[in-house]
């Protein structure tokens, strides 16, 4: 791409400024976050280091005793043959200190064990803590961990702990106009006037001059919410401005309070308090009827007995399509539906494969009685709302990493889907273009033109949120520059009009 033109040294020094208070902010919520993880990892077993998430190579042991004395486990005896690495081990935590799963250290213990015995197959045995685990390779692959004859031990215990945990239901009377329109019209967006939309973004529908998005799936309003700019009352006498203090003294203790995602079930809604954003998120409750539960009860007897999983996701999607993820291959399924509290989740890189319900899940929970079937111990609309907030924080950071042309309102992440254009300092909408953007040259602040290879070249106005086609044709149209209202591609040019 050619080099952004009209840029004074003011406004390349702003743009810097930012770029640099991104970075900043985002170290200290990663150092802060890593500090917190430390802290729970030396509780939770016993002041042994967790180590997943650190990758280890075989030369920075000089023997498997080593490994074992990384996380302060000790090597009593072992026997080691072609196929498999065999050893009585004192492990310096049980499976569970107190209520909290040692998972990862565990999976991360045998991990270490495996690269360094070049993926053999191992068994480890802890008499006095009643311990065995069994682990399976493929290639340089671990296809099975086995923890006391279970394969899915911790997705089992999970499953039967979480059995009765019940959020709790807080009351809060709803008072936007808005909102209450939404609900008395079933979430259907066609039944209500909502303003003008200035533009889409993370499949956002973004109505900005109003202060409030939405998401839709299945023709339905899938997350509604409020942004700084809306300063009415939304909820219990609260607006998109209060404090964590006002929201408490109102509301009580939260419901969720975990991964910065902060809010409250209610009876209909679910209502979230995005403090860093100030900003008021509201899903809606959903049940399923008895009618939907027999049929999925159904689906899973068929798929539990013809291990056909390609067969069940259908099965869903054809009955269910309000899902909210959904992604596929030949050997590997994502399907979500955090509505209704359901997820099927198959890859050959995970051990944790089946299909779950989320404390969410209005049917009866006997469902994870059967084969392949799991019961989650957190809400999936929690899990959901703290993934948008993530994402919602780093969004600057992650185009601006990206060293795109940007301009000084905007910073421009390129994805395979489209091309975001994230507001530097929020004062207007984000933007995505779906368009299969070649290359593109910014023409001022607020304004560009971008290319579609074989299709054309566009000029699009950030005022107004307006495209236009300047030209159309099956050229390769590799924009080169734009100088003086004359915009140089391949080897011609256009007189640009605004």
């Amino acid at each position: 791409m050619g080099q952004k033109v009209s840029f004074n040294k003011n406004k390349t020094n702003k743009l810097k400024i930012i770029v640099i208070l991104v970075i900043v902010i985002l170290f200290i919520v990663i150092l802060i976050k890593s500090f917190k993880e430390l802290a729970n990892s030396v509780d939770d077993t016993q002041s042994t280091p967790n180590r997943v998430g650190f990758n280890y190579t075989l030369n920075e042991f000089g023997s498997i005793e080593d490994v074992f004395k990384e996380y302060k486990c000790n090597l009593i005896s072992k026997q080691d043959t072609k196929d498999l690495f065999s050893a009585k081990v004192e492990f310096s935590c049980n499976l569970y200190t107190d209520e909290k799963s040692n998972e990862n250290f565990f999976l991360s213990l045998c991990k270490s064990v495996v690269e360094f015995e070049n993926y053999k197959n191992i068994e480890l045995i802890d008499t006095a803590k009643d311990i065995k685990i069994e682990v399976k390779c493929e290639g340089t692959s671990l296809t099975e961990i086995k923890i006391n004859g279970d394969t899915n031990y911790y997705l089992n215990n999970t499953s039967r702990k979480s059995r009765n945990k019940k959020n709790k239901i807080t009351n809060f009377t709803i008072q936007s106009k808005e909102l209450k329109r939404l609900i008395d019209g079933n979430w259907d967006e066609t039944k209500m006037t909502l303003g003008t939309r200035e533009s889409m973004f993370d499949d956002y529908n973004i109505y900005f001059d109003e202060g409030y998005k939405y998401k839709v799936v299945d023709r339905k309003i899938f997350n509604f919410i409020f942004t700084s700019n809306y300063k009415d009352v939304v909820a219990a006498d609260l607006t998109t401005n209060s404090s964590r203090e006002k929201v408490e003294y109102a509301l009580g203790e939260p419901t969720f309070d975990e991964d910065g995602c902060f809010g409250y079930r209610g009876k209909d809604n679910y209502i979230f308090f995005d403090f860093e954003n100030k900003a008021i998120s509201v899903y809606p409750v959903i049940s399923m009827s008895e009618d939907d539960e027999k049929t999925l009860k159904k689906y899973i007897q068929e798929m539990n007995e013809s291990h056909d999983i390609k067969t069940f996701a259908t099965n869903l999607v054809n009955t269910w399509s309000d899902y909210d993820e959904y992604e596929f291959n030949s050997n590997y399924v994502k399907l979500k539906y955090s509505l209704k509290g359901i997820e099927l989740s198959i890859s050959p890189y995970s051990l944790k494969n089946g299909f779950f319900i989320s404390q969410n899940y209005s049917g009866d929970r006997s469902l994870a009685d059967m084969e392949n079937v799991y019961l989650k111990e957190t809400d999936a609309i929690a899990t959901a709302e703290a993934a948008r907030i993530g994402a919602e924080l780093t969004k600057v950071y992650d185009a601006v990493v990206q060293g795109n042309e940007n301009s000084e309102l905007y910073v421009v992440g390129r994805e395979d889907n489209g091309t975001k254009f994230v507001s530097t300092d929020e004062s207007r909408a984000d933007v995505e273009l779906k368009d299969d953007i070649y290359n593109y040259k910014w023409i001022s602040d607020s304004e560009i033109v971008y290319s579609i290879t074989n299709v054309g070249i566009y000029y699009y106005d950030f005022n107004t949120f307006t495209k236009q086609k300047i030209i159309e044709g099956k050229e390769e149209f590799d924009i080169k520059s734009f100088e003086n209202d004359i915009l140089y591609y391949d080897d011609t040019s256009v007189k640009i009009e605004r």
